[in-house]
């Protein structure tokens, strides 16, 4: 480890990305420098135990920055990088990640597009088609789910599977994980991508699975302190196919590992199984009238009320979830009448938890009902509801009969002896009817045991710790234990399988094993588990005296601890392959004894309901184990059932159905599915590192890991091992291992080991010291390099300079110029711009001025235009006035002539009357008075007559003329007479002239 070597440093419970400031090989000190934020800038580690285990090398920064698909193909295969690549992905929302032929998935708590759509599932049917089927070579897909399941069908479908055909998944977790959700992935695909018949029926089947969730769920699951919807029971699905066709014909479910300690006792912050606070809160009111629970809160039964805690924290109402629970059981075709039955019997598991007992004063037990809300006693309830006598059940809890040789001696039952009896008949009767439940489905859904091959499911609860753990961690942990031998089992033979496939020299190597914790906890006659047994058959045992037994036998076990503090409270520990668990004793005891008096089975049996008789008249356990006691191809019957073998204890069932579980894994191929909880918050996007590091362990990732790595931890494929050893190596391949094997020969400790190192066909493997050791030689190459590359580099970075600083000058220069030449031509420009405008201003005066003027002239000829139209207009008015008046006077004129002439006829004409008379000429009076008016016209003249013209419309008159009269001055003086003779005169008409015509008078 050199200094400057990027590095993860542990600080605390996490990992940070460092760089070693110092190295001390002697006294091996490392000095670290975070390069995260943290609280301190440096870290020390002293001691090999310390640096081996806190300091481990960073990967390469492509592998660091994009992640990989396969954490196998991780240079540096530990710890933090394990951790670092699934939250890089997790960021990229890539939930899934391989570690060779294991999938580990991470619950998203969000839904992903695409992820699981039509399309991807058949994108992945598509390439497991041609590469199994036609023998392409194709590309990988993305790490998926759905190509665990492929595989699994692949294998399964192969031909050339024939000695071992059959598949099995292992869905493992802890609560929360995505368990369950997972298992029906897997059961969307595997009915996908099988060839059957009949797509309906495929469908139905799948559906009816699915559809018995609500139901395992309300009967098996139930709130911890980390999950409030707990599987408390493990569950296998086994899928059977036509061998011809592939296609589906069948399932069955069979369940494994049932909690039945929970149904009597609960640690604090838990509750019981879901179904009883269902079943209080959302059954109808003639229901709870029929089992007694009219006012019966929850808190009021013992078998509820014992952890505090009787809701749940997921929002779910417990009264919703029991009307879906009983639309499952309809849809399985369990009718209405078992359902009732079903119910009948959980009730009956309630009101049994309140019955009591009190001691009498010679010791023996009595019954006493606790106080409950209903009239009834609650013996009589109970007995009621199980169609028992009342005092027959009494004497059932309250007594035991021995067989003393031929005789029987009837013993009376302390009252602590007749509560462990008690709970032992309220754990039976509902373990009965779970198996009952589990019955039912696997009817509904089509047996699959007569399929030619089947690939199997198992969904089972991971490793647990807890702030208090009792027998039931116990026996969770112990499971995992064994699925661990399993599972490192399968690992180891994957890796011999790859130092085959690369055809390298292959001597067993020691990995990391749990067989001294598995037989620490199941050994005989010196186990846990046996001791246990032991001290529970022995008269009066009890806890503290089997925490005495634990502590003196298995105190030289490099696998048991206890200090003198656990020792003071009845504690132990158990270093398990995930960590150090610590277990209390409280109550070992009592949850182990789970024995069933035979007075309290044959009083069951002969129960008056003939469903309690149908559940208790066969012994479900017992017929199992001997039907699969001798046969390799076993399966369950489920569920957390027995009881009704009378002296068997909860290990004793618990590894007997653990047995048979694993007798068929091991009859399978397995397939491992890790699910992982990102954080406890169940919040998307985020991202707990160390919730994830103890998942890890617990899950055995990292277990498998150990193993992967236990002969040669450093794996290269040849170009990325060329590519980082480029200094030491040529490019060709072909000379690889002489190369290799050139430079560790320096190394005295890498000399005297056979293989340090071997070439495999694509990859390079390397023990670590072999590794450090080629990075040292290439650091120590590169720091003889590194006058001559500091050389090279100040010439290079010298001449840069210069080009730059010549490039420069060149470039101020050319943008002086330019600027220069800008100016001159802005110069220019700018005295163009002026004269145009200078231009531009004189055309628009000059314009403006001619306008002006012309404007002027315009107004001025317009003024005279107006006044001579004016002057015009008022003297053609007055000659229009002038005319007329002369026209008017010539008119009276005319009037007065003829008037006058008219007088001057009478006169003529009484003149001549008068001469007539007398004979005498007389001059008339118009004669005498008027000497210019002429004598009355002879008869032979012609009198004057005026003519006028009258125009058509009005006109301006001119002039006035008259043949007989002068014109008169324009001063309105009267007419003179004319002195002209002249006939043509005297004929003619006078005329008044106008401008546009002619008046004639």
């Amino acid at each position: 480890m050199e200094v400057g070597t990027e590095v993860w440093v542990l600080h605390g419970t996490r990992w940070h990305l460092a760089i070693v400031d110092a190295y001390e090989v002697e006294n091996v000190v490392v000095t670290c420098r975070l390069t995260t934020p943290n609280e301190v800038d440096r870290v020390t580690l002293r001691g090999a135990t310390d640096v081996a285990t806190h300091v481990h090398v960073c990967n390469p920064l492509a592998q660091r920055v994009d992640g990989v698909e396969d954490l196998t193909t991780l240079v540096h295969l530990h710890e933090p990088a394990i951790l670092h690549t699934l939250q890089v992905r997790f960021a990229k929302q890539d939930i899934y990640t391989s570690t060779g032929t294991i999938l580990v998935a991470v619950n998203p708590f969000q839904t992903l597009p695409r992820l699981y759509d039509d399309a991807t599932v058949q994108q992945y049917i598509d390439h497991g088609y041609r590469q199994s089927v036609r023998g392409e070579k194709l590309r990988p897909l993305p790490p998926h789910v759905f190509s665990v399941a492929d595989k699994a069908y692949r294998d399964m479908t192969s031909l050339l599977n024939n000695g071992n055909p059959n598949q099995s998944i292992l869905v493992s977790g802890e609560s929360g994980a995505g368990k369950t959700e997972t298992t029906k992935i897997l059961m969307t695909y595997l009915a996908a991508v099988s060839s059957s018949t009949d797509a309906d029926d495929t469908c139905a089947i799948r559906q009816r699975v699915l559809e018995s969730n609500p139901i395992l769920e309300a009967f098996g699951n139930a709130k911890t302190t980390r999950n409030n919807n707990s599987s408390r029971f493990g569950k296998f699905i086994r899928l059977g196919f036509d061998a011809a066709t592939g296609g589906l014909q069948g399932a069955s479910i069979s369940t494994y590992l049932l909690e039945r300690v929970r149904l009597v006792s609960q640690a604090k912050g838990e509750r019981n199984y879901h179904i009883f606070y269902e079943l209080v809160r959302g059954a109808s009111a003639a229901l709870r009238h029929t089992f007694h629970l009219s006012s019966s809160p929850v808190h009021s039964f013992q078998y509820l009320n014992q952890s505090g805690c009787v809701d749940r924290e997921d929002n779910v109402d417990d009264g919703d979830q029991f009307g879906k629970t009983l639309r499952a059981m309809t849809t399985l075709d369990i009718s209405s009448h078992d359902q009732t039955s079903v119910l009948q019997l959980v009730a009956a598991v309630l009101h049994l938890g309140n019955v009591s007992f009190v001691s009498h004063p010679d010791g023996h037990a009595a019954v006493s009902s606790l106080a409950t809300n209903e009239c009834d006693d609650v013996v009589s309830i109970v007995s009621k509801l199980l169609g028992l006598d009342v005092a027959a059940m009494e004497t059932s809890m309250t007594t035991r009969r021995i067989k003393a040789g031929l005789d029987h001696v009837v013993v009376k039952l302390t009252a602590s002896h007749a509560a462990v009896a008690r709970d032992v008949v309220a754990k039976t009767i509902y373990s009965r009817v779970f198996d009952y439940l589990v019955e039912r489905i696997n009817s509904a859904v089509a047996a699959a045991a007569s399929a030619d091959r089947f690939i199997g499911v198992v969904d089972i609860f991971g490793f647990e710790i807890f702030e208090t753990n009792s027998l039931e961690q116990l026996c969770i942990n112990y499971a995992n234990e064994k699925l661990q031998q399993l599972f490192a089992s399968f690992v180891f033979d994957m890796e011999q399988r790859e130092y085959v496939q690369e055809a390298i020299e292959w001597t067993f190597v020691s990995f990391p094993s749990n067989d001294e914790c598995v037989s620490l906890v199941d050994g005989r006659p010196m186990g846990l588990f046996s001791l246990l047994d032991e001290q529970c058959l022995v008269p009066r045992g009890n806890d503290t005296q089997l925490a005495a037994k634990f502590y003196d036998t298995f105190s030289g076990s490099s696998c048991f601890q206890s200090s003198k503090l656990q020792r003071g409270h009845g504690q132990f520990a158990v270093v398990h392959y995930a960590g150090t668990v610590v277990y209390s004793t409280a109550g070992f005891c009592d949850k182990n004894k789970d024995s069933v008096h035979p007075e309290a089975l044959e009083l069951l049996v002969g129960s008056t309901l003939p469903f309690v008789t149908s559940l208790f008249r066969t012994s479900p356990t017992s017929s199992h184990m001997r039907k699969h006691s001798h046969s390799s191809k076993r399966q369950s019957s489920g569920g957390g059932g027995g009881g009704g073998a009378v002296s068997s204890s909860v290990v004793i069932k618990f590894k007997s159905q653990l047995t048979t579980l694993l007798e068929l894994l091991h009859a399978t191929v397995p397939h491992f599915v890790r699910c992982i909880k990102p954080n406890d918050m169940l919040h998307p996007a985020e991202f707990t590192a160390p919730r994830v590091l103890e998942q890890l362990r617990c899950s055995g990732v990292l277990e498998a890991v150990k193993i992967s790595r236990a002969g040669y931890p450093v794996r290269m494929p040849h170009a990325i091992f060329q590519r980082e050893f480029r200094p030491l190596l040529t490019d060709k391949t072909a000379d690889l291992a002489t190369q290799v094997a050139a430079l560790t020969a320096t190394h005295a400790d890498l000399g005297a080991l056979d293989h340090p190192f071997q070439i495999g066909l694509t990859k390079v493997f390397m023990i670590q010291a072999a590794y450090q050791h080629l990075h040292r030689v290439q650091v120590t190459l590169q720091g003889a390099a590194t006058g001559t590359l500091q050389r090279i580099g100040r010439g290079f970075v010298a001449r840069r300079r210069f080009r730059l600083v010549r490039s420069a000058i060149v470039t101020v220069q050319s943008w002086l110029r330019s600027v220069t030449a800008q100016r001159h031509v802005r110069a220019l420009q700018q005295v163009a711009r002026e004269v145009h405008a200078a231009t531009t201003i004189q055309s628009r005066v000059r314009m403006l001025i001619c306008r002006r003027q012309f404007h002027r002239c315009n107004q001025a000829a317009t003024v005279l235009h107006r006044i001579a139209r004016g002057f015009l207009g008022r003297r053609a008015a007055t000659r229009r006035k002038i005319l007329v008046d002369k026209a008017a006077r010539a008119a009276a004129m005319v009037e007065r002539a003829q008037l006058a002439q008219e007088a001057r006829n009478k006169a003529a004409a009484a003149a001549e009357e008068v001469a007539a008379q007398a004979s005498l000429h007389i001059p008339s009076p118009v004669q005498l008075l008027s000497p210019h008016v002429k004598s009355p016209p002879t008869s032979t003249e012609q009198v004057p007559v005026a003519k006028v013209l009258v125009p058509l419309k009005p006109t301006v008159v001119r002039a006035v003329s008259f043949d007989e009269f002068s014109d008169s001055d324009d001063d309105g003086s009267a007419p003179t007479e004319s002195t002209s003779s002249s006939p043509s005169r005297s004929s003619t008409i006078p005329k008044v002239l106008v401008r546009d015509s002619e008046y004639e008078i």
